[in-house]
């Protein structure tokens, strides 16, 4: 399994700080690529061609090696990705998010930080999953729509448009 922990000072830091958070491995499927671009990270990633040379996956984010990140898609510090996730194009995770195995993220869609998908759901394209907000599994948050900060979606239901 891959994963990371993320230690989180009480006080707030500079991005970029050496003093400010920090993730740190607990394991790693294998190297990546030598060939890889930096910002993918020493040992956090798997296979290089499921990630799209254009994607931003931060280097303390880890996703698995059958995950596919698409072009243009951005994948934060201390995010989670999960065995068979599809992060479609232009999708955003924030940092410390984490998407369980078989779930997808659609096009232009936000996953703001701290927020947890379960084991296959559906985050549809343009959809907003606001902070600390829970997707249990197979749920879906249907396209366009917008799941409040720290609300949760129990396992199987369906948000819409304007809910």
């Amino acid at each position: 399994m891959v994963g990371s922990v993320c230690f989180r000072p009480a006080k707030r830091w500079r991005i970029g700080s050496r003093t400010g958070p920090a993730c740190v491995p607990i394991s790693t499927i294998r190297s990546p690529d030598p060939q890889a671009p930096a910002h993918w990270g020493a040992g956090t990633h798997g296979r290089s061609d499921m990630i799209h040379e254009s994607a931003k996956v931060y280097e303390t984010a880890s996703v698995h090696e059958t995950a596919t990140v698409m072009h243009e898609a951005s994948v934060s510090s201390c995010a989670h990705i999960g065995a068979g996730v599809y992060v479609a194009v232009g999708a955003y995770v924030g940092p410390s998010a984490h998407v369980g195995p078989g779930a997808t993220i659609g096009a232009g869609a936000k996953v703001s930080a701290g927020a947890i998908i379960g084991p296959g759901a559906v985050v549809g394209h343009h959809a907003v999953v606001g902070s600390g907000a829970v997707i249990g599994a197979g749920a879906e948050v249907c396209p366009y729509t917008e799941l409040p900060e720290g609300q949760t979606l129990e396992p199987g239901a369906h948000a819409y448009p304007g809910e």
